[in-house]
């Protein structure tokens, strides 16, 4: 057999061996159901944007279980007896809309007073407008994303229990629990979306809220995520700022000189630098802190907010540029508590860590 050479034709088998063009078809087919899949799986293991009423979940403005958020709860009640003349209260603009004028704020809006035995009693807002008692506190607390309008008081008195908690030599505390249309709307990007332009008209209203306080009072602000957004927003309006078409109108503007607190502030970290978005705000502000989370996995999705840039939160990276603050850096302080808190977007990871709400309770009322 020397000289022949022997040829072996073989194929391999029709499930190895198929042309390049079938499984090109196989492909285009598959892919959109790999991209499905991989949305499925992403809405099932990413926390929600926004914040929860009354179930768990993890939000882009944002709250937490509100099982661990109740007046009762002993982790935000040791050891502590109330002495103090304290006065609790809701005003709910939730019926407001757009409206930012001072009659429609007077006449739309609701408010209630806590009473004896927990009752909440229905009063008029000029009843909480008037002057407050000798050396009392006035502190006005803004919740987030996805908190309906029981869980907004709920959350409040938690917050309010939390934040004074064993604070034996203080001022007697006027809180109010400013509650905005922050309801789950469906679907997670349009949710966010829909309440980050809505925070605009509420920092209007709640500018005009803050105009009619009795002057010379000691204010503070507590804000957590979209809060923090509805109160820098009202603060640069006070000043004679504008945002979109909200702009108050009047001979005077209010020298408020706010002592504010901000909470996984869900803002654009650039916003409080002059000519910015926000950029009045420091004019009316005496101190800002600053609580920030660093490892919180929803601020880090911030850039989800809008449609035309990628923002960074201010709540997740901290202030921008020390530098483009100018003289108005010494009134900014903040402290990034992702240690502590871990990568969850709640409010429970502020309000059940005693040292963070010592640091906000000093930031608001003039403490060490």
């Amino acid at each position: 057999m020397s000289g022949i050479t022997v040829v072996t034709h073989w194929r391999l088998p029709d499930r190895l061996g198929r042309p390049a063009e079938i499984w090109k078809n196989r492909w285009q087919w598959g892919r959109p159901a790999l991209i499905v899949l991989g949305l499925l799986v992403f809405v099932l293991t990413v926390p929600r944007i926004g914040t929860a009423g009354a179930d768990d979940g993890t939000k882009l403005e944002f709250v937490p279980a509100e099982s661990s958020l109740t007046l009762d709860n002993p982790a935000t009640n040791r050891g502590c007896t109330a002495t103090h003349h304290d006065e609790v209260w809701v005003v709910s603009v939730r019926g407001l809309g757009c409206r930012c004028d001072a009659k429609a704020l007077l006449t739309a809006s609701g408010c209630w007073r806590l009473e004896d035995g927990g009752r909440w009693g229905q009063h008029s807002l000029p009843s909480l407008l008037e002057q407050p008692g000798s050396g009392q506190h006035t502190i006005v607390y803004v919740h987030g994303n996805r908190v309906d309008a029981a869980a907004a008081r709920s959350q409040g008195l938690a917050v309010f229990r939390s934040l004074t908690r064993c604070q034996q030599q203080r001022p007697d505390v006027r809180f109010v629990i400013w509650s905005w249309a922050s309801d789950r709307i469906r679907g997670v990007v349009q949710d966010v979306r829909v309440k980050a332009r809505r925070t605009d008209a509420v920092g209007c209203q709640l500018a005009r809220f803050l105009e009619m306080l009795p002057p010379d009072q000691s204010l503070g602000l507590l804000g957590y995520s979209f809060g923090a957004r509805v109160i820098t927003g009202a603060l640069h309006l006070a000043d004679g700022g504008q945002i979109g078409q909200y702009q108050l109108s009047g001979s005077e503007q209010p020298a408020l000189q706010a002592r504010v607190v901000t909470m996984a502030a869900a803002v654009d970290r650039t916003w409080l630098e002059p000519n910015r978005r926000h950029g009045r705000a420091l004019n009316q502000i005496e101190q800002i802190l600053l609580v920030n989370n660093s490892c919180d996995r929803v601020l880090r999705s911030f850039g989800l907010v809008e449609c035309h840039y990628d923002p960074v939160a201010l709540g997740y990276a901290g202030v921008a540029s020390w530098g483009r603050l100018g003289e108005y850096r010494q009134r900014v302080k903040q402290r990034d508590w992702g240690g502590q808190i871990g990568r969850k977007h709640g409010l429970d990871g502020y309000i059940l860590r005693p040292a963070i709400m010592q640091a906000a309770w000093d930031g608001l009322t003039q403490g060490p």
